[in-house]
């Protein structure tokens, strides 16, 4: 009796000695022997069990730790944002692309630092499991599109015109395209706030937007008016050239010549007109003449008639534009055969025929330019200059 129970504790102890450890659990223990009958009759003892084969060893862990080729989101140093790959062993990802370095960047940020750590060992002695992660890549660095953004410097510099107009929102500081704005009593040109004739007592008209200019043209066409075109000050022409057919002492062809081509003009009946303030009119003249100076003369001449506004002493002179003597200059006063007042000639190249004489103003003198001896058609060309008295 006694030899069957232990028989079948040693079947029990087998059978848990049995559970997963490091190595395969032994057979089970033999069953007891079948107990005999007792004396009062009782029925044999059951055969112990046989005991259950021990568990398998424990498998460390894989080190698997994503699918190979998959991707997912992630985060780089200094917070960019991108994405990484697994790798083809699937126990780690890949390298955190951020995008590169931008375009307008100067350097790429650090990489990240690999992870080193080895996971924690599989239980029951299993090997190592999950590698370090992947350190990502460093951010990009800052880019610059080119494009001016609305809290960049304003396209234009306050106070310039580039001609074109900067968008509102970018430069709200541009000047307009048509210029500065200009106080009152001028106008804007060419960038500069310019005068305008007659706005101030103390600013002076030559110059100024509106006032009178020399075109430094001849005749009609001299006289002009300042304007601003194309940015900057000229003298507009008032008067276009027309025909010079009357004797008017007048230059209206703008060729340089008073009343030239026309016979009567000239002469002791209708002689050229010099303005009161003087000036330095050219004139032309051919054919035979009538008369003749205390000092020379005989040749073609030609009349001009002056009537001097102030009293004083004048200075009158004849230039020979085509270098003609001898030439002889004369004046007379009240009228064309009055008396003599001065005279002059020249008989080589130099000096020009010149007279000073006390002048009265009101009165009208008249002044004859002579060649002297030539008579016929080649026409002679001179400038006679009036100075007026002061």
């Amino acid at each position: 009796m006694r030899s069957s129970v232990l028989l079948v504790l040693l079947g029990i102890a087998s059978a848990v000695n049995g559970c997963g450890g490091s190595s395969s659990g032994g057979p089970g223990g033999a069953g007891g022997a079948t107990g005999k009958g007792g004396s009062s009759g009782g029925g044999a003892g059951t055969a112990g069990g046989a005991g259950t084969t021990g568990g398998g060893s424990g498998s460390g862990g894989s080190g698997v730790v994503c699918t190979p080729g998959s991707t997912q989101v992630c985060v780089g140093p200094g917070a960019c944002a991108g994405g990484q790959s697994c790798n083809s062993d699937g126990r780690a990802w890949g390298t955190c692309d951020c995008g590169g370095t931008g375009a307008g960047g100067n350097n790429t940020g650090g990489a990240g630092t690999t992870g080193m750590g080895g996971g924690a060992a599989g239980a029951s002695g299993g090997s190592g499991g999950t590698a370090g992660a992947i350190g990502g890549s460093g951010g990009a660095g800052a880019m610059d599109g080119g494009v001016d953004a609305p809290q960049d410097a304003p396209v234009d510099l306050p106070g310039t015109d580039t001609g074109v107009e900067a968008p509102s929102g970018d430069a709200p500081t541009d000047a307009p395209v048509d210029g500065p704005s200009c106080p009152p009593g001028t106008v804007a040109c060419g960038g500069a706030c310019v005068p305008t004739a007659g706005a101030d007592a103390s600013v002076t008209d030559a110059g100024a937007i509106g006032s009178a200019c020399d075109t430094g043209k001849p005749g009609v066409c001299a006289a002009g008016t300042s304007a601003c075109s194309g940015g900057a000050v000229v003298c507009n022409q008032n008067v276009q050239p027309s025909a010079d057919n009357t004797c008017n002492g007048v230059d209206e062809n703008c060729d340089g010549y008073v009343d030239e081509g026309i016979a009567t003009c000239g002469s002791c009946g209708t002689p050229f007109s010099i303005p009161a303030g003087g000036g330095a009119p050219s004139f032309q003249m051919n054919g035979t003449g009538t008369t003749s100076g205390s000092c020379g003369g005989g040749g073609v001449e030609r009349y001009h008639v002056w009537t001097p506004a102030k009293s004083g002493a004048a200075t009158i002179s004849l230039w020979t534009i085509n270098n003609w003597y001898p030439a002889v200059l004369y004046v007379r006063s009240g009228s064309c055969s009055g008396g003599e007042v001065a005279c002059d000639t020249k008989t080589g190249d130099l000096p020009n025929p010149t007279v000073t004489l006390s002048v009265t103003a009101g009165t009208s003198y008249y002044i004859i330019a002579d060649h002297g001896s030539y008579n016929g058609p080649t026409v002679l060309k001179y400038t006679l200059t009036v100075t007026p008295p002061p």
